[in-house]
Order: C-alpha cells, then structure tokens, then sequence
C-alpha cells in the first residue's frame, strides 16, 4: 500500500474502493465501521478514505461510523457508545495482541491507556473525505525510521491530498453498485 500511495497509484486504490462498495451492497450492510482519520499511521487514513468513497458508490443509504486507535476518546459526542463486558473485552485485547504486525502499537496503546480503556467503543460520525489538518503525526516517524535505514522514503500530508481528490471525483462520478 505504502508503493502505491509513494507511486501515485490511483487505479489500484480506485479499484480497492469499487471491490468495497461491491462487497457492502452484495451483504446489504447498512452500516460501515473503519478507522477515523488521525494523522498517525497514513495506512489508518487511506483505510478511512476508501471506506468513505465505498459508502459513496453504494446505491443506497449506508452509515459511515469511525472508531478511533490513538485517540480513544475524542471532544465531540460519539454517534454510539458500547461498553463490552469482560468476555468482550478478554477476547478483544487477545485477538488484538495475536496480530503480530501490530503487537508494538497494542502494546503502546494497552501501557497509554490501560486495559480498561479498551471496554469502551466509541464511534463517530464523520465527514467523508476530510484528513486532520496540520502536520501528520506519522511523517515524524517516517523521518525516524529512515534515519533508522528502515524506510527509503517519508510518507507525507501530500502524498495523500492527491489521492483524496481522486477518490472523491470517483465517489461523485464512479460506477455505483446497487446489487
């Protein structure tokens, strides 16, 4: 994904988009949960952003609710509250540190907020297509990791702008599913 979004690879991110908003209509979801926007990991946003352009191909009314990962609780209300019981939660925080790939971010999150925090699901209402604004917290740790030798390149704010506006022309004028 990072090689795509660093290539300017549109057609592959458009396509991922129209595969979703199949997908939504073929199970007749009315609502779609993913990743809010918030600067920290480009992969999170562009996750946002497709979600969005799905919702918006989708012939007919889907709700679009976004869950926060860095920032559990955020200064507007959130359109729907959850408190998970103690099984919820067990079972959660288990499958959350069975994923490898994230296992450092989980276990940064568990020591930031403690385990409880995570009992709580908050989702929130969105407005599609909108990135925070300012600086993006993740081009600091892209600068890290390739002063590290980790990383070649640092993914920044305007790697993304371009691809907003893609899929936003796309979600205004692309082929709409109504299976």
């Amino acid at each position: 994904m990072y090689q795509r979004l660093l290539a300017r690879d549109w057609p592959f991110f458009l396509t991922l988009a129209d595969r979703l908003a199949g997908v939504i209509a073929d199970v007749g979801s009315d609502l779609v949960l993913a990743d809010a926007a918030e600067a920290y990991n480009p992969g999170h946003d562009v996750c946002r952003l497709l979600a969005d352009t799905a919702v918006s191909l989708v012939r007919r009314p889907v709700s679009s609710l976004a869950f926060p990962v860095t920032d559990l609780t955020l200064p507007v209300e959130p359109a729907v509250h959850l408190r998970l019981s103690t099984e919820a939660l067990v079972a959660k925080l288990a499958a959350a540190r069975g994923y490898a790939e994230m296992s450092e971010e989980v276990t940064a999150a568990v020591a930031r907020f403690g385990e409880e925090a995570f009992a709580d699901e908050r989702l929130y209402a969105v407005e599609p297509f909108r990135l925070p604004a300012g600086r993006p917290r993740y081009e600091e740790f892209g600068r890290d990791r390739v002063a590290a030798g980790r990383y070649s390149t640092v993914i920044r704010r305007e790697h993304l702008d371009p691809l907003v506006t893609a899929l936003r022309a796309h979600a205004q004028g692309g082929p709409a599913c109504d299976r």
